[in-house]
């Protein structure tokens, strides 16, 4: 008997952390991410962010304005990507830089993709409907790594751990 239960649901959508600091910003993106059906939770500043993303299941995809109190932006993509995780948080850049050294610099701190403010609904909705491929490969590849751990440490029959385990 496999450990992974497959009757569960599978989430339709990765869970957002939306560090913003500008009350206005921060709300018109917390309707848009409820329009889009995603569950989020909220940081205005890097510090508190970065306690968010510590916890033990913090959320899979984090929209990071750079300019933000305590840590900033690209301090928090370093800290992410520097972190081992069973899984590849998908990091989303949103400032009102945007010279193209800037956006190099937040794609080479760790961010995966950078908006430009002020943006549309559907610029963010297309960078949301990309993380959620990611995360949806993504959990299906955790699922079949799970799978392979169990046939490889359990006999098929009884399900016992096999000699090798």
């Amino acid at each position: 008997m496999s450990s992974i239960d497959s009757r569960l649901p599978e989430p339709e959508s990765p869970r957002v952390l939306l560090v913003e600091d500008d009350a206005p910003t921060r709300l018109i993106l917390q309707v848009w991410l409820r329009e889009n059906g995603f569950e989020f939770v909220v940081a205005e500043n890097g510090d508190d962010a970065w306690k968010i993303l510590e916890q033990k299941h913090p959320p899979e995809v984090a929209i990071i304005d750079w300019t933000i109190p305590g840590m900033d932006g690209i301090e928090l993509c370093r800290r992410l990507r520097a972190t081992e995780r069973d899984y590849y948080p998908y990091i989303l850049m949103i400032t009102a830089r945007e010279e193209k050294q800037d956006v190099a610099y937040a794609l080479e701190s760790g961010a995966d993709d950078y908006l430009v403010k002020p943006f549309s609904k559907a610029d963010l909705s297309a960078r949301l409907g990309v993380a959620k491929r990611m995360f949806k490969l993504q959990a299906g590849l955790i699922r079949a790594r799970e799978e392979l751990r169990v046939r490889a440490t359990r006999d098929s029959l009884t399900g016992l751990f096999n000699r090798a385990a």
